[in-house]
């Protein structure tokens, strides 16, 4: 069985998840959905950010403790992700002290490596990017030089700090990019890293003086006036989780079995979905910190984009912020999900269209998607058809609407060359891909993180299967006593279609796999487990077998509507 760690980012624990969390969130969401289908174990973590002076004046404002006021944002942070259907397995909080002394273990491993110094530190400092700025990072706003994420005037700062010696780094990280050329996702966005490490590499302080809240340095530092910068902290929280299950995973025993090194082994592929505004952190620091301090450097880094809303830049003074939670109250989140993922390739910066998200609910999701189940439910309620059969003939018209090109019309073109050439209809289905071939194709959609090509794929196939209800007519000729048969045929086919589609679309769209279970009978099957679990014949294995049943029963109530 293979083995995938996924992270998200950590998230600032001073506000809640805004809509560029929640993308971020979700595509490592449908990453770890898709991985478990293909028989995969996954570990999949998230969780908040918070040392740093900034947490203890934000609590100061709301006059509360500061780890009082943590608790309050880790716990809506949680919610959040709850009520987006997040199926992670593990949550950091790096204020755990578990955490505090992991860091402080790598910093004594990294000062023996001869990779710490002390320095001087004269630059600028945004607080709320929690970053040191130099002046070719600011742009003009109003007359001032400000930080272009926040549009904020950096403080000018002036500390002695221990550095982390990155620049010895720069032959190494070049040699690792080159022998990974899909380190980072999308290919422009790596380009963007590789031409940071060959031009503008520069060492970066590790140490924050005179803070009085945060991880400590260790004693053989000699410097307990100084916290660990939130940074150097923060990019080793995945190791952290991966090195102490007990105290942070859900149910740690069920995914490894024993307290285990995840990430230290080969065998474990490990992928992190960031934000732009943090790459240069976790795409090109952190691998040299990890080399630094002997621990695997990740297999693939999956970089997000910035959006704006309607044209315009997102921000809370216009009032056109995205919050996930009212998006998802207001048009439900598969709507959210299918829309994020549809309408723009991951790593382009998009515009956010309230219209197109409107738009995409009602024409996608319920004219053809709910209307396919809609429209094939009423009539086989009302025939009582309640279970689907296969033939010979039943096969052949199967594969002639393309059920299925579940991968891509293309690959299914190719597919019916191959049986137009075959007379014996029992032998076709020995055409039909095995589970390697399928996983293979599966990989290929996750390798290149194309969740946009996948959906458009599905979709296909929904407008295949409204295109065959409306050419074969089967509300007619089930009235006909010498094409009712046929009838009933075309509609266990198109049963069958979502069936497939319905699995197949299961990683992105959770309240459509609740509601054709609803239709589709498959009796023992823990569905709850379906999506979520980690034992080793559990999901794949189920996936599996589900994908390849021929003869199922249905049964159709009230819920069966998109």
């Amino acid at each position: 069985m293979k083995r995938t760690y996924i992270t998200t980012p950590i998230y600032y624990a001073n506000g809640a998840p805004h809509i560029g969390n929640a993308y971020c969130s979700l595509i490592a969401d449908v990453m770890a959905r898709s991985k478990r289908m293909i028989w995969h174990q996954v570990k999949f973590v998230t969780g908040t950010d918070e040392n740093g002076q900034k947490m203890k004046q934000s609590a100061e404002q709301e006059w509360k403790e500061v780890m009082e006021f943590l608790d309050e944002k880790a716990q809506i942070h949680r919610d959040v992700w709850d009520k987006l259907h997040i199926s992670y397995t593990d949550f950091i909080r790096t204020t755990h002290p578990t955490h505090a002394k992991f860091v402080q273990k790598v910093l004594e491993k990294t000062l023996a490596a001869g990779d710490i110094y002390q320095g001087e530190y004269d630059w600028l400092y945004c607080v709320w990017c929690e970053w040191f700025k130099k002046e070719w990072d600011l742009v003009d706003h109003e007359g001032k030089k400000v930080c272009p994420h926040h549009l904020k005037t950096p403080e000018k700062v002036q500390e002695k700090n221990r550095f982390f010696s990155l620049k010895n780094f720069q032959t190494k990280l070049e040699e690792y990019f080159a022998s990974h050329p899909e380190y980072c996702l999308p290919k422009h966005r790596f380009n963007e890293i590789t031409s940071f490490v060959t031009q503008w590499l520069e060492d970066f302080s590790i140490s924050r003086e005179g803070s009085d809240f945060g991880i400590r340095l260790p004693g053989s530092f000699d410097d307990p006036d100084s916290v660990v910068y939130i940074r150097f902290d923060a990019l080793y929280n995945y190791l952290t989780v991966c090195l102490h299950p007990q105290d942070f995973t859900k149910n740690w025993q069920s995914v490894s079995g024993k307290k285990d090194d995840y990430m230290f082994r080969s065998e474990w592929e490990v992928i992190h979905t960031l934000g732009k505004d943090i790459s240069r952190f976790h795409a090109i620091y952190r691998p040299a910190m990890l080399m630094s301090a002997g621990y695997k450097v990740s297999d693939k880094e999956i970089i997000t984009w910035f959006f704006t809303v309607d044209g315009q830049k997102m921000s809370k003074s216009l009032g056109n912020s995205l919050d996930p939670e009212q998006l998802v109250d207001e048009y439900g989140r598969d709507a959210l999900v299918y829309y994020l993922f549809s309408d723009n390739k991951i790593g382009n910066d998009w515009d956010f269209s309230r219209e197109r998200f409107s738009t995409t609910k009602e024409n996608v999701l319920m004219k053809w998607w709910g209307n396919l189940v809609s429209r094939v439910g009423k009539l086989c309620k009302k025939y009582e058809i309640n279970a689907v059969k296969l033939e010979n003939q039943f096969l052949l018209k199967m594969w002639r609407i393309a059920d299925l090109n579940w991968v891509s019309l293309t690959h299914w073109n190719h597919l019916w060359k191959l049986i137009a050439e075959y007379e014996d209809y029992n032998h076709l289905w020995s055409l039909a891909p095995e589970r390697t071939h399928f996983h293979r194709i599966m990989e290929i959609y996750l390798d290149e993180c194309d969740y946009m090509s996948y959906l458009r794929d599905r979709f296909q196939l929904v407008q295949l299967g409204n295109q065959y209800m409306q050419q074969q007519e089967p509300r007619t000729k089930i009235k006909d006593p010498t094409t009712e048969q046929e009838a009933r045929e075309d509609l266990q086919i198109l049963l069958r279609l979502i069936k497939q589609l319905w699995l197949l679309s299961s990683p992105f769209l959770i309240e459509w796999f609740a509601r054709v279970q609803e239709i589709v009978q498959i009796q023992d099957d823990d569905w709850k487990s379906f999506q979520t679990t980690n034992n080793e014949d559990g999901l794949g294995k189920k996936f599996q077998m589900l994908f390849e049943l021929q003869e199922f029963e249905v049964e159709f109530g009230e819920g069966y509507v998109y």
